[in-house]
């Protein structure tokens, strides 16, 4: 093949609508005689086309006049042009055996993509806003639809939407009847094989995860993972500010053979029985309204153990953290405002419909944004201001809440979410107080000072400077094992307030750590209403010298910060006498502890004694004897502890001679250290 220049008509343009391009005047040339075919190297001027022939590994061999294989360009864009003109256009993909099959369906017929687009709107993977409508093979999302696609086809008799959509419910009734067949089966005897399960989950369904934790959501995605299928649901969640719904991801693991449907760990809810999902439904409901209850901020207790994941930016592994039973904060506002995490991005409420589940109360096509009736919230969200304006969620929105609160625990120091299963209430222990080895006037001075700061009787006391001198400090000073933290945690017991309990571990030494690691404690405590305890804050508290530049900082960071704290904090210390200056004219109250008395001990003594046995704590006789031993109050409870795992031990009720062991032997070790 040849093209010659036709140098006296120079350049001619031609346009091409399929190419989309200009081409210049190249003139076909005769096939060249013998004679010119031996003319000399590039003499002649005419372009010459040459198809490169390559081998079985796509290396280079020779060159050829005409095109080996292939089809040409003009005659398929002619036979799509053809193509077009048809409603609806079948793509059939050979086989291995020789014979074909359907794996693509092309909608052509404008008024046929539009009731299509009505019966598919929103369904995931259907793209309504191109030229042309396709499926792809097993064709689920026209299974799916099969019985609304009958229902157009009889609809309007003699209308154009009616004749084609007859035209396509036709054909897809010869190339998708073994597909309907297999979701028949499904549902007629509950068991499924793994790749039928695209089959199973129909979008806009109400489907069921029982495992790790019970919930329920919207179905709204399918998608494969090396482990099995990812799980696109859609479930209701409160961010802190508003209630909205959030896509999350459950995971479906690979199975081999037939599973029983209602079995795995994720599954529609019209696979399970009545009774079953009547139960379902009762039980999520009810962890919904557990929910609800709990926006705004709370303080809770956490049973069982979480894994918390460290969000570090590090090469190295760190395994997660493990956070087990202990108390939390409830406030998912305050997991984005104090940790800088940005607020998860919700969809509005009017965005859920669940649609034919079938088995439980909501069995049809239904809006479920209908708000229920206002509910009264609880004095403490009231004062936080963060949600006693809402409505109570519906029913069904209760059950598509999501099973996990964001916390903050309080021992770990860490943020997590939590399980709504795993929050019960606190049972503050009110008699710990009373039980404290101090004068009435102290326990009454530190009680009312306290919570001074919880009653509002602060707030129209400010420095000369606004916002100075709001917060308040105690300090308990005194020997190790005088009862200084028991105190603090007397207090709050007694408050029914947190504890937000620090040391110089928690701080660090770094003056950078130092002054993020406090500033961001002591937001948390203000926004809570948390006692800070700074426990061992020694540290902290020395008297700055010329010698230790480091000391000196961080000393004046501690001062810097707490002129602006409004809330109440209790540092303890083991060494009065080195406390900086400038710090001892911060503390509001002093309360110092020394080594107890022999009476101290006595109650000390049996403070711990009477928990364990009364008839061994009536023993006065035991007791006095025990008191007259130089021991403190932490020595005391380590003692008692174990001796009770002694007698525990030997099976027999904890007796006077086990304490005398234990005692006996913390005496010896005390002369030795001595």
């Amino acid at each position: 093949m040849t093209t010659t220049v036709n140098w006296a008509d120079g350049y001619e343009s031609v346009e091409d609508d399929d190419i989309g391009h200009w081409q210049t005047g190249w003139g076909k040339a005769e096939e060249l005689s013998e004679e010119e075919v031996m003319d000399g190297v590039g003499e002649i001027c005419q372009v010459r086309d040459a198809f490169a022939k390559l081998d079985i590994e796509g290396s280079f061999m020779t060159w050829l006049d005409e095109k080996p294989f292939g089809e040409d360009e003009e005659k398929m864009r002619k036979a799509k042009r053809v193509r077009d003109t048809y409603a609806v256009v079948c793509g059939y993909y050979p086989l291995p055996d020789g014979t074909w099959e359907v794996r693509k369906i092309i909608i052509n017929n404008v008024a046929l993509k539009s009731a299509l687009c009505s019966v598919f709107k929103e369904y995931p993977g259907v793209d309504c806003n191109t030229s042309t409508l396709k499926f792809t093979k097993p064709f689920v999302p026209l299974v799916h639809r099969w019985k609304q696609l009958c229902k157009l086809a009889t609809k309007e008799i003699g209308s154009e939407v009616q004749q084609t959509m007859s035209l396509f419910v036709g054909m897809l009734k010869r190339e998708l009847r073994d597909t309907l067949k297999k979701l028949k089966t499904i549902k007629a005897t509950g068991y499924v094989s793994f790749e039928d399960l695209p089959l199973a989950f129909e979008p806009g369904q109400l489907i069921i995860r029982s495992r790790p934790q019970m919930a329920a959501g919207i179905f709204r995605k399918l998608s494969l993972s090396p482990v099995g299928y990812t799980v696109n649901v859609d479930q209701v969640m409160w961010n802190g500010y508003e209630y909205g719904v959030v896509q999350m991801t459950w995971t479906l693991n690979f199975f081999e053979d037939s599973c029983r449907l209602a079995e795995l760990d994720v599954h529609p809810c019209w696979a399970c029985s009545e009774h079953a999902a009547n139960d379902v439904r009762s039980a999520l409901i009810k962890r919904g309204r557990k929910y609800e209850e709990l926006r705004g901020k709370h303080l809770r207790f956490h049973v069982g153990v979480t894994q918390v994941s460290r969000d570090e930016n590090s090469w190295e592994y760190r395994p997660p953290i493990e956070v087990s039973e202990g108390r939390v904060i409830v406030d998912a506002a305050g997991y984005h405002e104090l940790e800088r995490v940005p607020t998860t991005n919700v969809n509005f409420l009017s965005s859920l419909e669940i649609r034919s589940t079938s088995i439980t109360d909501v069995k049809h096509t239904k809006n479920i944004t209908t708000p229920g009736p206002q509910k009264s919230q609880n004095s403490h969200d009231q004062k936080n201001g963060t949600a006693q304006d809402l409505v109570s969620l519906t029913d069904e929105q209760c059950m598509l809440a999501v099973s996990t609160v964001k916390c903050f625990a309080l021992d770990k120091k860490v943020r997590c979410n939590m399980e709504v299963d795993h929050l019960v209430d606190i049972k503050w222990n009110s008699q710990a107080f009373e039980k404290l080895v101090l004068d009435d006037s102290e326990k009454r001075l530190v009680l009312g000072f306290v919570g001074a700061n919880k009653g509002g009787q602060l707030e129209d006391f400010d420095d000369f400077v606004d916002g100075k001198g709001k917060g308040l400090i105690l300090l308990l000073c005194g020997p190790p094992g005088t009862g200084k933290t028991l105190t603090a945690e007397s207090v709050s017991e007694n408050l029914e307030r947190p504890l937000y309990r620090l040391d110089a571990s928690d701080l660090g030494m770094n003056t950078h750590d130092l002054e993020h690691r406090l500033r961001l404690a002591l937001n948390r405590c203000a926004r809570w209403d948390a006692i800070l305890l700074l426990d061992e804050a020694d540290v902290f508290l020395e008297t700055r010298s010329s010698s230790n530049l480091v000391q000196n900082e961080l000393t004046s960071i501690f001062l810097r910060l707490l002129e602006y704290y409004k809330g109440v904090m209790i540092l303890t210390t083991n060494r009065f006498p080195a406390i900086d200056p400038a710090f001892e004219s911060r503390i509001d109250i002093a309360l110092p502890f020394k080594d107890h008395d022999a009476a101290s001990r006595a109650k000390i003594w049996y403070n711990f004694l009477v928990r364990e046995d009364t008839i061994l704590a009536d023993d006065s006789a035991a007791i006095e004897k025990l008191a007259g031993l130089p021991l403190n109050g932490r020595q005391i409870k380590s003692a008692v502890k174990t001796a009770r795992i002694l007698a525990a031990s030997e099976n027999i009720p904890l007796g006077i001679d086990h304490l005398h062991i234990v005692v006996d032997m913390r005496i010896k070790a005390l002369q030795l250290l001595s």
